[in-house]
């Protein structure tokens, strides 16, 4: 992963709000996808003069299957940032 993909990364994960730690708790494979899809997604919304939501769109793939996270790993990731 490059320097430029780690900064986008990094700001990304600062704008997630209250979905950081679920964010977090994913593999870095899967932060890589959903940051690869909002950017997708935001180009085309801009395209169609629509406004993006970053809240809706995390919303919407949070609860997808593929993005599902157990909660014991929610836990884990929660205490690690708590400690920290």
């Amino acid at each position: 992963m490059n320097t430029k993909t780690q900064k986008e990364l990094k700001a990304f994960t600062k704008q997630v709000g209250k979905y950081g730690i679920w964010f977090e708790s994913l593999p870095l494979k899967k932060q890589l996808d959903l940051l690869m899809m909002w950017k997708s997604d935001k180009f085309f919304s801009k395209k169609q003069n629509i406004n993006p939501s970053l809240k809706k769109f995390l919303a919407e793939n949070s609860n997808r299957y593929r993005y599902r996270v157990p909660k014991h790993i929610i836990r884990q990731t929660t205490l690690e940032k708590l400690l920290s």
